[in-house]
């Protein structure tokens, strides 16, 4: 009686000793951006810069998009980006577009950002998740989400973060989609 007691036992501690650790490995702090801390540095509100539009660094699902094409603007062609954000969230992209046949050849491109507390601005060009039931969705699920993260490096060049997870389910056995992310650097020009 007392040896399956004592296996017993074993037993609860190896769960509980696992609960933990996964409760560890899921709720580890860090940026939102896949950078670490020492590499990071948070954007304040009345954030500004001008950037290259094409990347120097990628991380991550390799896809050559310009800084540009990031936020969907497709039909340009501009070397340089002038970023800033102000209190209300909105970022303000700014280029000159030299494929315009219009004389003023500057364009101005406003977003709704939302400002967070870990130093980065998030934009949501697409946020649709639908998941029955809301926690584990065996009936039904459709995921539709594209977002961005924009964040800053010691060095104030621009770490872009872009999200996308497209995917759902019918029951359990028919499902099908894709999630991948990939993190673009912009060198900072002085200007």
């Amino acid at each position: 009686m007392n040896l399956t007691f004592d296996y017993i036992s074993i037993w609860n501690r190896i769960l509980i000793t696992c609960n933990i650790v996964l409760i560890l490995l899921f709720s580890a702090c860090s940026t939102g951006l896949k950078v670490s801390k020492k590499q990071y540095k948070p954007i304040d509100v009345e954030f500004h810069g001008v950037y290259r539009n094409t990347a120097y660094k990628i991380s991550g699902k390799n896809s050559d998009k310009t800084l540009l094409q990031l936020f969907g603007i497709l039909d340009t062609n501009s070397d340089s980006i002038k970023l800033s954000c102000n209190q209300a969230g909105l970022i303000i992209v700014e280029f000159h577009d030299s494929l315009s046949i219009m004389k003023n050849k500057t364009r101005k491109e406003v977003f709704q950002g939302v400002m967070t507390r870990k130093g980065y601005c998030e934009i949501f060009f697409a946020n649709k998740k639908v998941d029955i039931p809301p926690i584990f969705p065996i009936f039904y699920s459709n995921h539709n989400i594209y977002r961005i993260r924009i964040g800053l490096s010691n060095s104030d060049d621009l770490i872009i973060d872009n999200m996308k997870d497209v995917g759902g389910n019918f029951f359990i056995f028919m499902a099908s989609g894709y999630k991948h992310r990939t993190q673009y650097y912009f060198k900072k020009m002085n200007k």
